[in-house]
């Protein structure tokens, strides 16, 4: 139901009814500061300010967190959810962890801010604030490409990647009762992966590992399964340099996997994956993780209002929004300069993770009164890839490149150790050892 926007302390729907306003500051808080988004920016600055700040200073600050859910998504194994390595509910963290009982939790969708009256709208009413956090993300990106949303799967949710396990085992479910020389069953067992970053190579390389795996569990063989990476840079990882982009590529063609490269894709139906070249890759399997764009909430923002650049919340040396300097923007939605007009922190989990700690501790310190550190300065940490079974990249700062074995090794301890809790650090273990054996989550659950 659509609501209508207002800067009182009532929102009146389409009915005329009336919601009042979600929270009350109590009057034992002096300071409200709502944080919307429980991704890693959100998480690092809940985790940062609380340790930074006085018991004191808790004490009358009220922090109150908006969230449509209420866990942390660790989604750099979101992946794995999708090639049935690790149960969703794994990668899965409460919000409780976090914060305990100095947080209070909204769970809420955010539908629009209001800078000038310093409140947020929700599907459930308003919050005012006296500092605002924005860290409410992305979401994927179509590019407005015919046939997108309506026939391909993306990868940025616990539910995307559950509906994408889904969808490869009900294709080999599928093509195990249709004729070996019936051209569907050939589209049904063609999984492409369009998108040739970082989630896609990834994802691409976890799939050739579970299709192989459930083609020998329906009789099919090696073969018969076809995985493809589209790409339409002329590169895979693009906006990386160095050798790693093409050690990527190598790697992943000696999988076994068809990387498209300078493959632009113009529309995408029923029948599969149409290409500017003409050429038709039939397949009902197609996943998309091509790029994203601002969170919608971000996208609603006039620049007249808050100035942006690429779309994203511009910030200054401090993280705080550009002319509102009670408001912190951290992780994909903002723009966070690193020296240069035309070049920003990477839209990543680690980038996200060092502005939240650093919004964090700015905040307590301005609230606590201490001298606040300087400015927000992005260290660039390497990136590490699992492109599958024994198979890892992992470049460091130094340009070091780690290969196969090891790779995979260090991306693994890294990850894991990086999980919150005990609970899913365990159950990750328990999925990883089973994967060893050549186990995995071979059950639909739609």
């Amino acid at each position: 139901m659509q609501k209508s926007r207002s800067s009182g302390s009532e929102v009146v729907d389409a009915t005329g009814s009336q919601k009042s306003v979600v929270l009350e500051l109590a009057s034992r808080f002096g300071t409200r500061v709502v944080v919307l988004g429980s991704g890693f920016g959100g998480v690092s600055f809940v985790k940062s300010f609380l340790s930074h700040a006085s018991s004191s200073l808790l004490d009358s600050v009220e922090l109150v967190w908006v969230t449509k859910r209420n866990y942390h998504l660790f989604s750099p194994l979101l992946y794995q959810v999708a090639g049935g390595l690790v149960d969703e509910h794994h990668v899965l963290d409460p919000l409780p962890h976090f914060g305990g009982n100095r947080v209070r939790v909204v769970e809420a969708e955010v539908e629009a801010v209001d800078f000038t009256g310093r409140a947020v709208y929700t599907d459930v009413g308003p919050i005012g604030y006296n500092y605002l956090v924005v860290a409410l993300g992305s979401s994927s990106n179509d590019f407005g490409i015919p046939g997108v949303k309506e026939n391909t799967l993306p990868l940025k949710t616990a539910q995307d990647g559950e509906r994408i396990r889904n969808r490869i085992l009900a294709s080999f479910g599928q093509a195990a009762i249709i004729g070996a020389d019936s051209p569907e069953r050939v589209a049904l067992l063609t999984f492409a992966v369009v998108g040739g970053g970082a989630t896609g190579v990834e994802l691409a390389g976890t799939i050739r590992d579970y299709t192989g795996l459930l083609a020998k569990r329906y009789g099919f063989r090696r073969q018969d399964v076809r995985v493809l990476i589209v790409e339409s840079a002329g590169t895979l990882l693009p906006g990386i340099g160095g050798r790693l982009p093409e050690k990527c590529r190598q790697d992943l063609e000696s999988a076994g996997i068809d990387v498209r490269l300078g493959a632009r894709v113009v529309k995408v139906d029923v029948e599969g994956v149409h290409l500017s070249n003409g050429e038709l890759i039939e397949s009902r399997n197609v996943f998309w993780t091509a790029g994203v764009k601002p969170n919608p909430v971000i996208e609603g923002i006039p620049e007249t209002v808050a100035p942006k650049k690429k779309g994203r919340l511009e910030v200054d040396s401090n993280l705080r929004l550009i002319g509102h300097s009670e408001v912190y923007v951290v992780g994909d939605c903002a723009w966070v300069n690193t020296g240069g007009d035309t070049t920003a922190a990477p839209q990543t989990a680690a980038a996200a993770v060092q502005e939240g700690e650093y919004a964090g501790s700015h905040l307590a310190h301005t609230l606590g009164g201490k001298k606040v550190s300087g400015s927000f300065i992005y260290h660039d940490q390497g990136i590490m890839l699992s492109l599958g079974r024994f198979s890892g990249l992992v470049e460091l700062a130094n340009g070091i490149i780690l290969s196969g074995l090891i790779g995979w090794l260090v991306w693994r301890m890294v990850h894991l150790v990086s999980i919150a809790t005990a609970r899913n650090k365990l159950g990750v273990m328990f999925d990883w050892g089973l994967s060893l054996v050549r186990r995995r989550i071979i059950t639909r659950t739609d």
